[in-house]
């Protein structure tokens, strides 16, 4: 299941203006302005649910997935992400097998404790 609820992210960006003497003074002097890329946004996903996500160009479509897959930190609202005992063991045994047959390598971040040892040889720490 996913869970989002009441998330936001904003962005400070340098305003840019058009002309060499503004360009000329933007780099002694800035100026920033707020982008909120998202506000409040809110959603539930169930266990095996599809579900398309869609909406214009800057909508916060890449906001929202890099906030879900931890990339990013939202400014407010604790988005879950989580898989049932179930769905966690078949992840855990396709990953295992992707790596046997095809040898690929796999680095995996987790805080999950029980998957770092069911899954890896060893640990990095940093």
């Amino acid at each position: 299941m996913i869970t989002m609820c009441g998330i936001s992210k904003a962005f400070r960006v340098a305003k840019r203006e058009a002309g060499f003497v503004k360009a000329v003074k933007a780099l002694f002097s800035r100026e920033y302005e707020t982008i909120h890329a998202l506000r409040g946004v809110s959603f539930t996903i169930g266990d095996g649910e599809m579900v398309g996500y869609i909406g214009p160009n800057g909508a916060g479509k890449s906001t929202t997935l890099k906030i879900m897959c931890g990339v990013l930190a939202p400014d407010s609202g604790e988005p879950t992400i989580g898989l049932d005992a179930v769905s966690k063991i078949a992840v855990r045994q396709f990953i295992k097998k992707l790596n046997a047959e095809r040898g690929t390598t796999v680095i995996l971040t987790t805080h999950d404790m029980q998957d770092i040892e069911a899954l890896t040889g060893r640990v990095l720490l940093i």
